[in-house]
């Protein structure tokens, strides 16, 4: 008994002994991450103690503490700076400085909520930044892209520059919905690209396949187009000015195959005694000038950009172009120990538009080229044909201008609840105003003469609200890295617009800006006045939302997300829908070394993603009106379509 006993205590007394010596092993160590480009603390760095499970992350402020063991080598890794090991020694206040890696930063990706390393992305997700983009005379944003994503086309049909582009992502997905990639500028799903100048774009991600785009629900079958626009300098920049411009040239590449008057003579065409090349009289070498001035500054807490853009813009069509000025500003502020980010952005663009008329080009590949433009006395020759009119006369006696103001501003908090939890809400507003007007001359032959003198108006706005909220964890254990978005989506659009069409004017002096002038008004003769005007009901979208992403040892990486978003436009039992997605990829360089190759990436993805309708009310009885009778008045009769 007295021998196990003693045998006991001594066993006890080894365990002591080699506890404490295991405590001893231990050494808690502190200090801060900052950044070598300002100065400043880096918030939720990753810091793993080498060759073990251990790790921690950097609060708001770039402050860490851990426990170590002995000769323990710290590792510091955050996207956007390179990696670095540092030795702790017995050192128990330990203040590391990363330093940025450019080609770190290029690898991070936008994406829906969020971002993420290229390399951690499951999806068919193209980036393209300002080194990317095309050059030269570029006057709507699309253009950056052209001819940069595969699958992606853009183009103009015809060159007019008050047309938009056709924009389509792996050709028609959908029937009878919109066929144009959904656009996101800034966090505002559904923005204008109209009113971003090409000049503030900083960076723009296709999302291409249903995996990536799924997280934008029932408008994301087209794909997904997220632009990021440029920002104030970093912390500490002070102010600077940049100004840049440009003017360019366009003339038209070729012109449509044609007889000349000598030609046309020698085949039997009747002889008019003159000789015109009615291509190059409705076209010229159509000039652009482009001037952009921005101002961008920061102090410690906030920084800004502020920028104006003018483009005067000719097309080759004759009397056709913009002048457009577009000014854009960001602010954005760091408050409570940088724990709340504060980031404004507002966009407005005026531009009045010259549409001329693109049926000059047609009528110049049929007119007698042995037709003069104007008689001795100055006035038009007009043929009295059908369907035959004189090509420049239809650009110098009649008109066709708009304007456009396009309208948003969006206000996005983000606020760290813990180091890493942070909250985000976003608001944002789009108001858009349309003033188009078309007036035909009385002495017009192209519709104007029959009716002494025609005029048309036309106006619409358009005006959409957002509101998001969501929440974002991350966290570093181990080899995983762990990120979760959830949240909720509301959006309320509403649109209307009016036109009228009459004619019959005593002059053609204000053309369309008097037309309680016409005598249409006063002849009561039914289909003279043309009066048409709608308003859609509120159309609302309403989701939740959540995103996963997770990475283990840098090489195996699975994204998954869900959406059930429902829209008014839909049948009451058929409004809501859900939309999940799901994929996972694997870097195998991370596991193998093949010299000859830089990246070799498996990935395998799954979403499901959905589209809308135009139009309102598509799934209840449609109601017509139409009066019976030429003369007078009867009670209109209701026709219902099905």
């Amino acid at each position: 008994m007295t021998k196990l006993y003693l045998f006991v205590r001594r066993y006890l007394s080894v365990l002591l002994v080699f506890g404490t010596l295991v405590s001893f092993a231990q050494q808690s160590v502190s200090g801060k991450v900052t950044g070598a480009d300002d100065g400043s603390g880096v918030p939720g760095v990753n810091i793993l103690e080498k060759g073990t499970t251990n790790g921690t992350v950097s609060d708001s402020d770039g402050n860490y503490r851990i426990s170590v063991g002995a000769n323990a080598t710290l590792v510091y890794s955050f996207v956007g700076y390179a990696t670095t090991e540092v030795s702790v020694g017995s050192q128990s206040v330990l203040n590391v400085t990363l330093q940025s890696d450019v080609t770190a930063l290029s690898e991070v990706v936008v994406t829906g909520y969020g971002s993420q390393e290229k390399k951690e992305i499951t999806s068919a997700v193209v980036q393209l930044t300002s080194k990317d983009f095309n050059q030269g005379n570029v006057n709507d944003p699309s253009q950056l892209l052209q001819g940069k994503v595969a699958g992606l086309s853009v183009y103009n049909r015809g060159g007019d520059p008050n047309s938009n582009a056709v924009i389509r992502l792996r050709g028609i997905s959908t029937v009878g919905a919109n066929v144009a990639p959904l656009v996101v500028v800034d966090g505002v799903i559904g923005a204008s690209l109209d009113n971003v100048d090409p000049n503030d774009i900083e960076s723009v991600n296709v999302l291409k396949d249903g995996s990536a785009a799924a997280i934008y629900g029932s408008r994301g079958s087209s794909g997904v187009i997220i632009v990021t626009t440029k920002k104030g300098s970093k912390k500490g920049g002070g102010v600077s000015l940049t100004y840049n411009g440009y003017a360019a040239a366009a003339t038209p590449f070729r012109e449509l195959p044609n007889m000349s008057a000598s030609e046309y003579k020698a085949a039997g065409g009747n002889d008019l005694g003159s000789e015109t090349n009615w291509q190059d009289e409705v076209t010229r070498t159509g000039m652009s000038y482009v001037n952009n001035v921005a101002i961008s500054g920061s102090t410690e807490h906030t920084s800004f950009r502020v920028s104006t853009n003018f483009r005067n813009v000719e097309g080759i069509l004759e009397g056709s172009g913009f002048d457009q000025i577009n000014t854009r500003a960001n602010l954005t502020h760091s408050a409570l120990n940088d724990k709340l980010k504060i980031d404004m952005n507002m966009s407005l663009t005026n531009r009045e538009s010259n549409f001329s008329f693109n049926e000059a080009l047609r009528y110049a590949a049929l007119y007698n080229p042995t037709a003069p433009i104007k008689f001795a006395n100055g006035e038009f020759y007009q043929a009295i044909l059908f369907d035959n009119f004189n090509p420049v006369a239809i650009l110098e006696q009649n008109t066709n201008t708009g304007k456009r103001k396009t309208m948003n501003y969006n206000f996005k908090l983000d606020y760290s609840i813990l180091d890493n939890l942070v909250v985000t809400a976003n608001y944002a507003q789009q108001y858009e105003d349309n003033i188009n007007q078309q007036y035909y001359s009385r002495n017009s032959l192209f519709r104007g003469l029959n009716r002494g003198g025609l005029a048309q108006k036309y106006t619409s706005d358009n005006k959409f609200s957002l509101f998001e909220a969501y929440a974002t964890y991350n966290s570093a254990f181990g080899k995983s890295n762990l990120d979760v978005t959830g949240g909720y989506s509301y959006q309320v659009s509403q649109f209307e617009d009016y036109t009228a069409q009459l004619g019959n004017f005593p002059s053609d002096a204000l053309g369309s800006n008097a037309l309680e002038t016409a005598g249409d008004i006063l002849s009561g003769l039914p289909g003279l006045v043309n009066v048409s005007s709608s308003k859609s009901p509120e159309n609302k979208i309403e989701a939740i939302f959540a995103r996963f992403n997770y990475t283990f040892d840098q090489g195996i990486f699975v994204n998954a997300s869900v959406r059930r978003e429902g829209a008014s436009k839909l049948g009451e039992d058929n409004r809501y829908g859900v939309f999940p997605a799901a994929g996972v990829g694997v870097d195998f360089l991370r596991y193998m070394d093949i010299p000859a190759l830089n990246t070799l990436k498996l990935r395998v993805g799954y979403g499901v993603t959905g589209s809308l309708p135009n139009d309102s009310g598509l799934s209840q009885d449609l109601y017509a009106y139409s009066f019976n009778g030429v003369g007078r008045l009867r009670k209109p009769e209701m026709v219902i379509k099905t």
